[in-house]
């Protein structure tokens, strides 16, 4: 076709993904697939589907929000007490 130009080749190590199927999405955060699948079931963790048949997408920025929902807690540590018979004097 006369005047059409084509679109150069996208290098795909400077394309930022903004999805992730649960396979890619569970080796990112360090996950087992089932913790993500679970957390999709109960509906913490936002995925969508093209179809029925298709398997969940998950948005970059929705994985991100479900891994920094709940961040770990702080605890103060305990002290350990001497060994019976030993004084710390």
């Amino acid at each position: 076709m006369a005047g059409v130009t084509s679109l150069p080749e996208l290098d795909r190590s400077q394309v930022e993904r903004i999805a992730y199927s649960v396979a890619e999405a569970a080796k990112a955060v360090g996950r087992s697939r089932y913790v993500l699948y679970d957390a999709i079931r109960r509906k913490d963790l936002l995925a969508y589907r093209q179809s029925v048949d298709s398997d969940y997408l998950i948005l970059a920025n929705d994985l991100r929000a479900w891994v920094t929902r709940y961040p770990a807690q702080s605890y103060p540590r305990k002290r350990r007490r001497s060994h019976i018979g030993i004084s710390s004097r």
